[in-house]
């Protein structure tokens, strides 16, 4: 598994997760991988028909991640699964 255990514990609980970014020889501290849970601005998911403020936090969380990051001087790469309001 690519996740470590609590990007995993993250993204079960959350659908959304962060960790450093590594490759097979090296971990960058400084830089980091931010996935969220693009089901939250999907036209198509109904479930925010009833629930339009921030499902999960996840905007606040995203928030709080990022100026944590500013304020260490590192790197964020923000990644999803489809882009906000597309078609499947």
């Amino acid at each position: 598994m690519w996740l470590d255990d609590a990007a995993l514990e993250e993204f079960l609980v959350n659908g959304f997760y962060t960790q450093k970014f590594a490759t097979n020889a090296k971990v960058y501290d400084d830089v980091n991988v931010i996935a969220i849970n693009t089901e939250a601005c999907y036209n198509a998911n109904f479930y925010l028909i009833s629930n339009r403020n921030d499902p999960g936090n996840q905007l606040s969380w995203l928030e709080d991640k990022l100026t944590q990051m500013e304020a260490n001087g590192e790197t964020a790469i923000l990644i999803g699964h489809h882009p906000p309001a597309s078609e499947a």
